[in-house]
């Protein structure tokens, strides 16, 4: 939902006008943390997880790898809001140094 979504459209655009594709998983590095907050007026919760993307790779149309990550695991916060009874993310952003 909110700008995550506009986020998550616009390089699912990217990639499909390109001919990429991921293949592989993140997995979370540790032990996540969570928080109450406040986002746009309404109840949220912050999520700051670190993920280890090592295995996940970014394929052009001809199966060719495109780059390799700068960072292999990286902080990610995530703000969380409930609608509907589900909760989803409203934003995802990364710290300034982000490696973890």
């Amino acid at each position: 939902t909110g700008t995550a979504l506009d986020q998550y459209l616009a390089t699912a655009t990217e990639y499909a006008l390109a001919g990429w594709h991921v293949e592989g998983t993140s997995t979370v590095v540790g032990t996540p943390r969570i928080a109450d907050a406040d986002y746009k007026g309404q109840a949220a919760k912050i999520l700051e997880v670190c993920l280890d993307s090592s295995r996940v790779k970014v394929l052009d149309a001809r199966g060719n790898t495109l780059g390799a990550p700068q960072f292999t695991r990286s902080l990610n916060i995530f703000t969380l809001v409930e609608e509907g009874g589900t909760w989803k993310i409203a934003s995802h952003d990364f710290p300034n140094n982000a490696d973890c």
